[in-house]
């Protein structure tokens, strides 16, 4: 019956469902000065708490700012995987220009790895994974250029695979295991 739900959605008992999406005003003006003053000392206490993650010190602002490039990272390889199935459909001019993409596209994701990795100095886990992973990565990326210094489509099809098989997963842990060390209250403690 075509209308039917829309009917329904539009009358009755269903209408009550829709809830007003603006909030109340009175929110900010219940926020007296002691509260404001309380909220303000936590937000500092916990600028200044510490954690260890990966056997190395970071600050919540650290660990905010490097799971934020620890997710870019993995959108911009993600960008980068899907560029190397569009080089498959595409002319054979087209396919020169995603691979010139693909190749300037790969050193920023190259260079902000690694850069990323360097705050964690000789951690273990999947930070070391990732660390010769890039470095596997490097080589790849020099190893599949041509005389002319550009990277043909089989340096693309190597450079994919390493994205896939050897960063793809531990980049994925390391996100996980940052996301919930700032959850977790218990592991922070204060900076003296």
């Amino acid at each position: 019956m075509p209308g039917f739900t829309s009917f329904l959605l539009g009358h009755g008992r269903f209408s009550a469902a829709v809830q007003d999406s603006t909030p109340p005003e009175s929110d900010n003006e219940l926020e007296t000065e002691a509260s404001r003053k309380r909220r303000l000392q936590q937000e500092l206490r916990r600028a200044r708490q510490v954690s260890r993650i990966y056997s190395t010190v970071l600050t919540r602002k650290d660990t905010e700012q490097t799971l934020g490039t620890l997710k870019q990272l993995e959108s911009d390889i993600d960008a980068q995987i899907e560029s190397f199935h569009d080089m498959g459909v595409a002319s054979q001019k087209k396919r020169r220009e995603i691979v010139n993409e693909f190749t300037t596209r790969g050193q920023f994701v190259l260079q902000n790895g690694i850069k990323v990795l360097e705050r964690f100095g000789n951690a273990q886990g999947p930070v070391q994974v990732l660390l010769e992973a890039f470095t596997e990565l490097n080589k790849v990326m020099v190893d599949g250029r041509r005389e002319n210094g550009m990277v043909d489509v089989q340096g693309v099809r190597d450079v994919v695979a390493v994205y896939q098989r050897q960063i793809k997963k531990p980049l994925g842990d390391a996100i996980k295991e940052l996301g919930k060390a700032l959850r977790r209250k218990d592991d922070w403690t204060d900076l003296e």
